[in-house]
């Protein structure tokens, strides 16, 4: 009887243990920041950001010349954005993710970067004037230009290949819709309008086609048009949950 007492005790104990390590371990941990305010597409899309945070700060702009390896090729280099130094920045790093060097640093979310045509500009996403607009700036992290004006929100610059002209989505009268500019910021056109969201736009390689994300009818899908806005085909549609 007093085996079987003990052992009754020793588990009730085990079990009282193992409910206080859980216990304590229910918040998060004290090193990781709040969740960052999601990119525009996140608000729109039923699409999740995962932030990803690395256990060590990465480096911040370094010089022009020491920026990568002189045998890179511009084409093996990539940019892209991310929260692991607590806050939504653009880093640019090899082909592969080796050696990635942090491109911006500003408190506003710095978002959606996309390479120009020669590798030597980016075009990015960014709050820092108040609302979602886009900017270019050169690979060394100088600059950086600010294309479209103040007001609604502007987002997802897409280069052309010839690197002339800019595909984004901007928020108009309550709805997102794929408009083209230069890249200088002039000559907006707006290509499409629909009140479901359209955006998420990208080039096709001679310059003649854009394709987008549009949400029209309650269907998520994948749609092309022709340049100008004419031809509004869909290609495909999300399955159905």
């Amino acid at each position: 009887m007093n085996h079987l007492l003990f052992a009754s005790r020793s588990l009730t104990a085990l079990l009282l243990l193992i409910v206080a390590c859980l216990a304590a371990t229910t918040g998060s941990p004290p090193h990781l920041a709040a969740a960052p305010p999601p990119p525009p597409h996140v608000l729109t899309l039923p699409l999740q950001e995962i932030p990803f945070r690395a256990t060590e700060p990465s480096s911040v702009v370094p010089s022009p010349d020491n920026l990568l390896p002189d045998d890179l090729a511009a084409t093996s280099r990539i940019v892209f954005q991310s929260y692991r130094d607590n806050n939504w920045e653009i880093y640019v790093a090899r082909g592969n993710g080796g050696y990635p060097v942090r491109l911006t640093d500003n408190a506003a979310p710095d978002l959606a970067p996309r390479l120009g045509p020669a590798a030597l500009t980016y075009a990015f996403t960014s709050r820092r004037t108040g609302t979602y607009e886009i900017f270019v700036a050169n690979m060394d992290g100088s600059g950086p230009w600010q294309i479209t004006p103040n007001g609604g929100d502007d987002a997802g610059a897409a280069w052309s290949f010839d690197g002339t002209r800019f595909v984004y989505e901007s928020y108009v009268n309550g709805q997102w819709d794929v408009f083209v500019m230069n890249v200088d910021g002039s000559n907006p056109q707006r290509l499409t309008n629909s009140p479901d969201y359209d955006g998420a736009a990208a080039w096709s390689p001679d310059g003649t086609k854009i394709a987008f994300t549009s949400r029209r009818n309650g269907e998520l899908g994948i749609w092309v048009m022709n340049a100008d806005g004419s031809g509004q085909t869909r290609l495909s549609t999300q399955p159905a949950a």
